[in-house]
């Protein structure tokens, strides 16, 4: 019995730090699996919002130019943008696809009543905003105008726009 008494401790001190060390190296791989799952998903979503965002990063580039408007409206229709469009509504942040979804959501609806340049371009910067958000950016500073200060020459017509007058 005293033998039993002096192994028995020691038996169930290793067989806890056994057990003990299994659950930590199981957490420990499961987090592994995740952070690299992670990186994976966090390459592809910026390659998906680079693609995503191409057409109309050609089309403001090319304002003065017709043909290029063109080239880049009749992008949208196609289907490798109808499939990136997919695979961004699959892949990408909640943020990055409820913006995407505004903007277009504007677009669509400015086919029938007109269209509203500054509420496009604020919803076109909300896309942006977001993209930076989620791509490791995620306490940014920067609102959805300065997003648009570089590329935009009149920025601050947009960002304030003058008062209507009331004569």
């Amino acid at each position: 019995m005293d033998l039993v008494a002096l192994i028995l401790p020691g038996l169930f001190a290793t067989l806890f730090t056994t057990a003990g060390g299994l659950v930590v190296w199981y957490f420990q791989s499961r987090a592994e699996k995740l952070r690299k799952m992670e990186e994976a998903l966090h390459d592809r979503r910026l390659k998906l919002y680079s693609e995503a965002m191409d057409p109309f990063i050609r089309m403001f580039a090319g304002l003065g130019d017709a043909k290029a408007q063109a080239q880049a409206l009749a992008s949208f229709k196609g289907y490798p943008y109808r499939k990136t469009v997919f695979d961004l509504t699959m892949f990408g942040s909640d943020e990055v696809v409820r913006a995407y979804n505004a903007m277009f959501q504007h677009i669509y609806k400015s086919e029938t009543s007109g269209q509203n340049s500054r509420e496009l371009m604020r919803l076109w910067a909300s896309v942006l905003l977001a993209i930076r958000k989620t791509g490791g950016n995620p306490d940014t500073k920067l609102d959805e105008w300065d997003m648009l200060t570089a590329t935009i020459k009149d920025i601050e017509t947009l960002r304030y726009p003058p008062a209507a007058s009331t004569s």
